[in-house]
């Protein structure tokens, strides 16, 4: 019987290792090395390769079944932040959300039912689950999920939208109420301004017309008081044309008169001169009157005719003016107040529970499943599991009988 090493006693230790064992033991002796056998490990992997180029092949093989048969999921994006719920008397912006509020509405997954509602509008199944966080200093909140069509996650996030704004609270709708309302009003009292200059535009268009229809009347009356003039002063001319030659016969009467007064004996004739004489220096004297007359019928008419001239002057002036306030004046307001009316919708327009910033948006690849990265997370772990089950293989095959007989 040979001894063990364990059973042999002190003295005889040193023999024990010079002594021929046989082939089979039924306790094999492993003796421990200070360096590893790396001749022996490359060995091994070499006698097992193909072993390990199937595993490899086997775990690369599920990786890319996988990446090939997995719905790929995009990624949609979007970013809001507290909508305007009103506007103070300077026109600065009211706010009644706030950043943190709208993300606790999301994290407490309060968009449930109505992704519930537009899914089945979609015909899709499964309900996204939604992350929304805020950027460190930021007003705005970004949210994000995965979702195998864009299109479809599109749909959806507007449709979350427009449910948190119709799910807001009694006082918020209030605030929103109120705001519209007071835009409303504005909008219509600018426009009825509008109307109001429209109306002062056409009345102004009357005014002118009737100014115009005026100098044409004035221009008439200044022709037809020149035509006057012309008339009383060729009558002026007439009649002293007539002083002339009557002042001529009176003085040729008056030089017989005196040629008869040294005779006393035609005293009728002389009588007659003195008679005709006197008629001529009381038709003179009429004659006289009678054009100092036209000739101040003459002066008022020249004094109209200035007057009415002045006047025509000041309507051109006025209809200038009244040209001016309609071409520019009215123009410039009804802009103002169109601006105003734009500045008024839009902020009407703007009024919401929150405000998209960003429309949502999907990735153009999809994030999921990543291909490549699974692929090659594959064929490390398959090397890793195919060098591990090599040696395992190896020392099952080499301790086969021993491990038979253990189990036997």
């Amino acid at each position: 019987m040979v001894r063990t090493p364990e059973a042999a006693p002190d003295g005889d230790r040193k023999l024990d290792s010079c002594i021929v064992r046989p082939a089979v033991e039924p306790y094999p002796v492993y003796y421990q090395e200070d360096e590893i056998d790396l001749t022996g490990l490359i060995g091994i992997l070499w006698r097992r390769r193909w072993f390990m180029v199937m595993i490899v092949a086997a775990a690369t093989a599920i990786a890319v079944a996988y990446v090939f048969l997995a719905t790929p999921q995009y990624e949609i994006v979007s970013q809001v932040k507290p909508g305007i719920t009103g506007y103070a008397p300077d026109g600065s912006p009211r706010y009644t959300l706030r950043p943190k509020d709208i993300k606790e509405w999301f994290d407490k997954k309060a968009y449930v039912s109505v992704m519930e509602q537009g899914l089945a509008k979609l015909n899709a199944r499964g309900i996204p689950i939604i992350s929304a966080s805020i950027p460190r200093n930021a007003n705005v909140i970004s949210i994000s999920f995965l979702w195998p069509d864009p299109a479809q996650g599109k749909a959806l996030f507007s449709a979350i939208f427009d449910y948190f704004q119709t799910t807001s609270s009694k006082n918020l709708k209030q605030n929103l109420a109120v705001a519209r309302q007071e835009l409303a009003e504005k909008i219509a009292t600018k426009k009825r301004q509008i109307n109001e200059l429209k109306i002062e535009a056409d009345k102004i268009t009357n005014n002118i017309t009737k100014q115009k229809n005026r100098i044409e009347v004035l221009k008439a009356e200044i022709d037809f008081g020149k035509k006057n003039r012309d008339q009383l002063e060729a009558l002026i001319k007439n009649l002293k044309l007539q002083v002339e030659s009557v002042d001529k016969n009176t003085s040729d009467l008056l030089t017989q008169r005196n040629s008869l007064l040294s005779s006393t004996q035609d005293k009728l004739s002389l009588l007659m001169y003195s008679n005709i004489i006197q008629q001529n220096i009381a038709y003179i004297s009429n004659l006289y009157q009678r054009i100092n007359d036209l000739e101040n019928q003459v002066n008022k008419s020249t004094l109209e005719e200035i007057n009415k001239k002045k006047t025509i002057k000041d309507i051109k002036i006025a209809i200038h003016e009244l040209e001016l306030k309609k071409a520019k004046e009215l123009p410039l307001k009804r802009a103002a107040l169109e601006e105003e009316i734009a500045t008024l919708k839009v902020r009407l327009a703007s009024l919401s529970p929150i405000e998209i910033v960003q429309a949502p948006f999907s990735s153009t690849m999809p994030v999921k499943p990543a291909k490549k990265k699974v692929v090659a997370i594959a064929f490390a772990l398959g090397c890793f599991v195919a060098i591990f089950a090599a040696f395992v293989v190896d020392f099952l095959a080499r301790n086969k009988d021993h491990i038979v007989k253990e189990a036997s």
